[in-house]
């Protein structure tokens, strides 16, 4: 292992085409000529997703058994995986360990983001949720009922593909109705959800489905659980670089 590469283990994993699950790889710092060829890439100048995903292609040398790691690889990525190999990079490269305090008895304590996952997430993971909307109005034939429906978790390539339309540059909000577009598989009778459904939400079940959204995707990375040497478990907030 070059100086001052670390392994990590994603919290829930890459799957290829074959089914495998790749959890386990290895990330080294950035350098500046990292940064020049980015420049130079194609595609990355109003996609900063793609930027970093450009990026993290470079920096990560292993993942898992895959013979091959490129962005169009990782656009498979949950967003997640995604937001963790984020706080890693600031890790290796900027922040380095995460620090607490033990409520009980005070001591600090330091995380290691590389290490965070290794005896969790893969075999635990929740890929989709069912909800209910809290106000349900606005979509036919079920107009002032409690409407059901399924979320599944975000992968890159929604982001991606949400990036590269004109539509949520000119407008944010756009961006928000594209992604429960994409993350939304189920809503009450509708035969399909799509852009005309999402927006005819109540204004109250849309931010409902935003918040399920962050909590769905970032919440399996907010909270992690530690141990103090006092023998108090802490559940620990993390700072995380960005939520939609």
């Amino acid at each position: 292992m070059r100086e001052k590469e670390v392994h990590f283990t994603l919290p829930l994993g890459l799957t290829d085409e074959k089914g495998v699950l790749h959890r386990k790889g290895t990330m080294r710092p950035v350098t500046a000529e990292d940064e020049l060829m980015l420049m130079e890439a194609n595609g990355v100048k109003f996609n900063d997703r793609q930027r970093d995903l450009e990026l993290l292609a470079r920096l990560i040398t292993e993942l898992g058994s895959l013979k091959k790691v490129d962005s169009e690889t990782l656009e498979e990525l949950f967003e997640a995986d995604f937001i963790y190999l984020q706080m890693l990079f600031n890790s290796l490269n900027e922040e380095g360990t995460v620090s607490y305090a033990c409520p009980r008895c005070g001591t600090k304590n330091q995380l290691n983001m590389a290490s965070l996952f290794e005896k969790a997430g893969g075999e635990e993971r929740k890929e989709s949720v069912r909800f209910r909307l809290p106000h349900g109005s606005g979509l036919k034939p079920e107009m002032g009922t409690k409407v059901q429906g399924t979320m599944d978790m975000a992968r890159c390539r929604d982001f991606i593909t949400l990036y590269r339309d004109s539509r949520t540059r000119d407008n944010p909000s756009w961006f928000y109705v594209g992604l429960m577009t994409r993350c939304v598989k189920k809503l009450g009778a509708e035969k399909s959800v799509n852009n005309s459904v999402i927006t005819k939400l109540n204004p109250r079940d849309f931010a409902f489905l935003v918040d399920l959204f962050n909590e769905l995707n970032n919440g399996v990375i907010r909270r992690v659980t530690d141990q103090c040497r006092c023998g108090e478990e802490n559940r620990v907030e993390l700072h995380l670089p960005g939520e939609v």
